[in-house]
């Protein structure tokens, strides 16, 4: 997003230019406020909104990265500037589930200074950080932020002059009302003044231990665990007795993490790290989900996600299959029974090896970036740990399943003292647990007569996830049938001293019908598990597979890198993959042949990458042209970044031009498909000298009266509920690069930023420029449309060919989005045979055809 708006310092003012990775944030004296809000930023700057400054005074030391006292100075928009800090884009995190508090990473080296007698307004994160409170929103509505469960925000007054200094990366966390707070600080509370509020005792004992980050990396565990040693005890120590404070910081992190769907039990989490190998064993985890109507993500993003397609996102099967895990059970809740709430959605549940498994899986960075996804999905959910104990039901006849068989689910609290009815014949004195055993006793003839079975008895050993209850049991009854339950159901109630077993045993309880997934799906979630558990890791010869790849530089913070393992089955695509490195992110591209009759530089659209135009590549190289087939940050090897926000048309744009300049592309002929057109084109207009040709296929630019199909409005919904990496119509080549939800952020974003829906994301003003521009271009150009795309129709291809001086248009008769690349029927995008060699013959006939004869519009 761009912000237009100032912000007015004490000191100065500040812009800032944005990229994929971060913000350079200018800071000047010189400079009015009447001029300051004169200035026309262009694309990519923007203003803050009005901020009210807390601090007495204030210094910047020096630019980023430069010694103290000295700055990086620029001019920009007839004054001049200083580089005062730069925010890093990757950095940038929700630090509690709900978004209350956003954290961005800032490089910046600063004093803030308060004076004697300043009331200090400091925030308190969970794990004993101290923020003071720097600026503030000018326009704020409401004067106190919202904080999350176990953030605090406290007042200090100053009894002396406080110089904080804020060096390196700062954390700058915003909270719902815009106030801004930077730190950690090294900073005790004045036990001098009783009166104010003081830090809990953790937070207080490990204040000094945990952020002189001048000092020891290194704090003992007895240190790390406080006085809360329930809570910590999870913290692993070294042979030497010391903890790293880096690794402590994120295991502290982990422990405070709050679903939005459920309270979390840490009591519960610090017992099961605390087990020895020798305690640990296999143990079963109960899921009772709940999902929202629609997704609600944390960030605000917009999507019209069911909470369950939400949830399918998070999809941990891999996960979960490469710690030796499996998925027991899975079945949909299709009637409950009672007035409890809630009323629950889905049972599912999965075996574990042990307790280190389950944290060696729920510690994987790649795991917990999938969390975002079932935070948006699930409206509740209770997540329970249990232990199988033996339950047999012996010579139970077995009866063939109807289509109304299901599995009967309890989740059980006992009475710590069974309660039986007052009149009872017999005066017993039985906890509820043994009460349900006799009932248990009593009914197991009626469940062998109706041909039920008992699959499942576990005892719960604690929630990790629930609504602060407590249970003892969870049990699984499958009956064949609705007629076998009705029988057993009336079979029980005829014995009322079994009845009174269970009502005197029973205080609380969920009894839900589950229809069990079927078999099929079962076994191929089961084979999957077990699949991609035991996939070995490939080496890097093996990985590379016959393409040589360099690396760029390590994958930084907030990127996804596809693995090459997962293009090693893609048998047509011979060609040598190269790397550049633009802003610190890798792209790749294809760059084949000699270049002697100039360069072909080959754009692809939505969802593919450089694979699209296989056909053609050999085929122009041997021409005599040198081929650069890219893929677009977020697409084929390229690197995703994870942050949709970072995919505009501009950043898009920006990272082709890096490219171009770096590779020093001239003579360009450039093939533009899908949203290959607008970045292409935009990318062309902007820099001609560089641009000979253009060869325009199915695509368009947004402008005042073009008219977007009805297809391409029902694309940019239904996109937003489609799993990319497992769709069945793209060929497996198609989906190699989508290998989990964060790999698919660019391909989802692409159709979501069409300028009817998001024109400044898909920068509809500049994209109109283009076409303005193209009214005026004087080479060569050529349309080829596939005359069956409902996208963009032939119609539309002629008027774009209309409107560029002399270009020639072309009729690929039976051909659709891609013509003569990915091809089929009615408009069909990927299947049918690649005939990307015809393509090449088209275009180096169109060339020929350009010395000195008439283009005619033509069919083909």
């Amino acid at each position: 997003r761009l912000f237009l708006q100032s912000q007015m310092l004490r000191r100065g003012f500040r812009i800032g230019s944005k990229s994929f990775n971060e913000i350079i944030a200018w800071a000047s004296k010189d400079i009015t406020r009447e001029e300051f809000n004169a200035i026309k930023l262009p694309l990519g700057w923007f203003k803050n909104q009005p901020r009210e400054v807390e601090m007495d005074g204030a210094k910047f030391l020096n630019s980023p990265g430069l010694e103290e006292g000295s700055f990086s100075r620029a001019e920009h928009f007839g004054h001049e500037w200083l580089h005062v800090a730069t925010v890093k884009m990757a950095g940038r995190k929700r630090l509690d589930s709900k978004g209350l508090l956003v954290g961005s990473a800032v490089v910046k080296d600063h004093i803030a200074k308060f004076d004697e007698g300043r009331t200090l307004k400091l925030l308190i994160s969970p794990s004993g950080e101290v923020f003071p409170r720097i600026t503030r929103d000018a326009n704020r509505t409401r004067e106190e932020p919202t904080l999350p469960e176990k953030w605090r925000l406290i007042e200090h007054t100053l009894d002396r002059p406080m110089e904080f200094k804020l060096t390196g990366e700062t954390t700058v966390i915003r909270a719902d009302n815009q106030d801004s707070f930077q730190g950690p600080v090294k900073f005790s509370l004045d036990k001098s003044q009783p009166e104010q509020p003081t830090p809990s005792p953790d937070q207080a004992s490990l204040l000094f231990q945990m952020f002189d980050r001048d000092g020891d990396k290194k704090i003992s565990r007895d240190e790390a665990k406080g006085d809360q040693k329930d809570n910590f005890a999870f913290v692993d120590s070294n042979a030497d007795g010391v903890i790293d404070l880096n690794e402590f910081i994120e295991a502290r992190k982990l422990a405070s993490a709050e679903p939005s769907y459920g309270r979390r039990n840490d009591k519960q989490w610090a017992r099961m790290r605390s087990l020895s190998p020798d305690e640990d064993r296999e143990f079963l985890m109960v899921n009772l989900i709940k999902y929202r109507a629609k997704a609600k993500y944390a960030d605000g993003r917009k999507t019209d996600l069911t909470g369950e397609q939400a949830n399918a996102l998070y999809a941990p099967i891999k996960f979960i299959g490469q710690i030796g895990a499996r998925i027991d059970y899975m079945g949909r809740v299709k009637d409950q029974m009672g007035n409890m709430n809630p009323r629950w959605d889905e049972v599912a549940i999965v075996r574990y090896p042990s307790r280190a498994k389950f944290f060696e899986m729920v510690t994987n960075p790649e795991f917990q970036k999938r969390a975002v996804h079932k935070d948006a999905g699930l409206e509740v959910s209770q997540v329970l740990l249990t232990e199988s104990v033996p339950w047999q039901l012996s010579g139970a006849k077995r009866v063939a399943d109807k289509n109304d068989a299901f599995t009967l689910a309890q989740l059980l609290k006992f009475r710590q003292t069974a309660e039986y009815a007052d009149g009872t014949v017999v005066k017993r004195e039985h906890t509820g647990k043994e009460a349900m055993d006799a009932f248990d006793v009593a009914t197991e003839c009626i469940l062998r007569d109706v041909g039920a079975r008992r699959m499942l008895k576990t005892s719960v050993e604690g929630a990790l996830i629930g609504d602060g209850r407590t249970w003892d049991e969870f049990r699984m009854l499958h009956f064949p049938s609705e007629t076998a339950y009705t029988a057993y159901c009336d079979a029980v109630e005829k014995m009322s001293d079994a009845v009174e077993h269970r009502e005197a045993a029973i205080e609380d309880s969920y009894r839900m019908k589950a229809a069990t997934m079927p078999l099929a799906k079962r076994l191929a979630i089961s084979l999957a598990t077990s699949v991609l558990g035991q996939r070995p890791t490939p080496s890097p010869e093996e990985a590379a597979g016959k393409n040589h790849v360099v690396e760029a530089q390590q994958v930084r913070a907030g990127v996804h890198r596809t693995p090459e393992a997962c293009f090693a089955d893609i048998k047509d695509f011979p060609f040598e993959t190269h790397y550049i490195d633009i802003d610190g992110l890798r792209m790749a591209y294809v760059d084949e042949g000699t270049g002697k009759n100039g360069t072909f530089l080959l754009l692809h659209g939505e969802p593919v990458w450089s694979y699209m135009y296989r056909g053609a590549i050999a085929e122009l190289a041997a021409a005599g042209y040198r081929v650069i087939a890219p893929d677009n940050i977020g697409f084929g090897r390229s690197d995703k970044v994870i942050d949709e926000d970072l995919y505009t048309l501009d950043n898009h744009v920006r990272t082709l031009k890096r490219l171009v300049t770096k590779l020093d592309l001239r003579n360009i002929s450039i093939v533009v498909n899908d949203w290959g057109g607008p970045n292409g084109l935009i990318m062309a207009t902007e820099m001609p000298d560089r641009f000979s040709r253009l060869i325009i296929l199915n695509t368009w630019l947004h402008h005042d009266g073009y008219e977007y199909t009805q297809s391409l409005r029902d694309w940019n919904k239904r996109s937003q509920s489609m799993d990319f990496t497992k769709f069945f119509l793209f060929p497996p080549a198609v989906r190699a690069p989508f290998d989990g939800p964060d790999s698919v952020v660019g391909a989802l974003r692409w159709p979501w930023m069409l300028p009817f829906a998001e024109p400044e994301a898909g920068n509809a003003i500049r994209q109109e420029a283009a076409w303005n521009n193209l009214a005026a271009w004087d080479k060569p150009a050529h349309v080829i449309f596939g005359d069956s795309d409902r996208v963009f129709t032939e119609e539309w291809g002629r008027e774009f060919a209309a409107h560029i001086p002399g270009a020639t248009f072309t009729s690929a008769k039976g051909e659709g989005h891609r013509p003569l690349l990915f091809t089929g029927p009615a408009g069909g995008q990927f299947t049918g045979e690649n005939r990307g060699d015809e393509f090449a013959e088209l275009i180096l006939r169109l060339i020929r055809n350009e010395r000195g004869e008439a283009r005619p519009v033509t069919d083909r």
